[in-house]
């Protein structure tokens, strides 16, 4: 179980009772854009969604909170594909924490976190018309490896290891 703290944030792992802030997560404009449709409509889909998620031991999902723990802005996710050596994090926010620093935050805690006690390296891809996730790429100091294919989509590969943390 993760439970991590930074001076503003709660992080901890994807529970069941997420299911309306998932919802309005992979609804949101930004999730459609760049990560894609994953045809969550209903709180019903949302709790399916969810239980898969809880159920694949190579998927590790926080959701962000405030510190206090009263509402939910974000995900860090830590999941391992087929196409990529290591688990990729992947993050997103909810449009209303935008340009705060909260994105950096949660992904520095979850990533100091993974590379300290689960990985030597963590991955990342992300689409090339997605500027601001490649500058937090880069802040975090992942560094880039080159241009992959996926389902015919091109992603550009970034790559971190727990000597950089």
């Amino acid at each position: 179980m993760i439970d991590l703290y930074t001076e503003r944030l709660y992080i901890t792992d994807l529970r069941e009772s997420d299911d309306s802030f998932i919802m309005k997560l992979l609804n949101s404009v930004g999730w459609l854009k760049f990560i894609g449709d994953k045809n969550i409509g209903s709180i019903e889909a949302a709790e399916e969604y969810i239980k898969k998620i809880r159920e694949t031991p190579e998927m590790v999902y926080t959701v962000v909170q405030t510190r206090e723990g009263a509402e939910a802005m974000g995900i860090v996710t830590l999941v391992k594909t087929d196409y990529l050596p290591d688990h990729d994090l992947g993050f997103a926010f909810l449009n209303d924490f935008h340009g705060q620093g909260f994105a950096f935050e949660a992904c520095w805690t979850v990533l100091e976190y993974a590379l300290t006690n689960l990985y030597t390296h963590v991955s990342a891809v992300v689409l090339p018309d997605n500027e601001k996730s490649i500058r937090l790429l880069v802040s975090l100091g992942f560094n880039f490896v080159g241009a992959i294919k996926n389902a015919n989509e091109e992603l550009l590969h970034y790559r971190i290891s727990n000597a950089k943390v």
